[in-house]
């Protein structure tokens, strides 16, 4: 599938998604060229759906069911709506899944199957498209030294465009602390300091400003001193503008990732101070 074809298949989806006849017509799915189920699109025409989110000038996210187990998800990026990375999840309702009708789907695609459990996910990345991000952020391309897989899965999950995180320093959506910074705990954890430097060039965007608070705290705490070549990337996150879903306590907003990191440091040095586990 070339960009064009993305491009017209975009453009079908919004206009169905704008017309009053939601409930009848063929529905096609923007990336597969496949059936949506009619909650899918319900999903994503309610502002309140927590992955339908259009964050301003950078990045929007969608997400919708194919059926009542697999559910895709995908992200644009900057001015002009690009995907940039599709995710199908399916989800299983029993201790084991069945995982041969997945893998032959994925395979049709050349998609790249990671398996987790209760859910096995899978990943196609569009070349053009990827190009053009990583002109901005350059793709991470590194092994986490430890032999924990989970470690590995989470920190490719959080550095996946695709995968919408919330930046904050208290409970979230499910009372939670919000993914990205149990992730940063867990690197922070096994001493992945250089991973989590590398962080800072994650295309997510919200990845990227938790992998430089982190940094400001390890540094703080005479743990870990980023490289010297780090400098104006930690700089530059600081100062930047994309907007994201930032959590404050139980009170939830969109703003830009500077105004974001000044707020949730009133009153301390860093917002991570709050975490003990954060501590060696």
């Amino acid at each position: 599938m070339n960009l064009e074809q993305i491009q017209n298949l975009i453009s079908d989806v919004n206009d169905m998604l704008n017309s009053d006849s939601i409930e009848t017509g063929v529905k096609l799915d923007s990336i597969v060229n496949s059936h949506k189920l009619h909650s899918g699109y319900r999903e994503e025409s309610s502002p309140w759906f927590i992955s339908n989110f259009d964050l301003g000038n950078y990045l929007a996210y969608r997400s919708h069911h194919l059926d009542s187990r697999l559910i895709v998800s995908y992200s644009s990026f900057r001015v002009e709506p690009q995907v940039v990375e599709v995710k199908f999840t399916l989800y299983s309702y029993e201790s084991e899944i069945d995982t041969s009708e997945l893998i032959a789907f994925a395979k049709t695609l050349n998609l790249e199957v990671w398996g987790d459990y209760s859910q096995i996910s899978i990943f196609k990345t569009v070349p053009r498209i990827q190009n053009f991000l990583s002109s901005y952020f350059p793709k991470i391309n590194f092994k986490v030294k430890t032999k924990k897989k989970e470690l590995i899965f989470q920190t490719d999950y959080i550095n996946n465009s695709v995968n919408h995180l919330v930046y904050g320093i208290a409970c979230s959506i499910d009372g939670e602390a919000p993914y990205g910074l149990y992730v940063m705990a867990n690197l922070n954890h096994y001493k992945e300091y250089d991973t989590i430097e590398k962080l800072l060039f994650s295309p997510n965007p919200v990845t990227r400003l938790y992998a430089a608070v982190t940094l400001e705290y390890l540094d703080r705490k005479s743990i870990y001193k980023w490289k010297e070549d780090s400098n104006i990337q930690m700089k530059s996150i600081f100062d930047e503008n994309i907007k994201i879903e930032i959590c404050n306590g139980c009170s939830y907003s969109n703003m830009s990732m500077k105004d974001a990191k000044i707020l949730l440091q009133r009153g301390m040095e860093n917002p991570f101070d709050s975490f003990l586990f954060f501590d060696n």
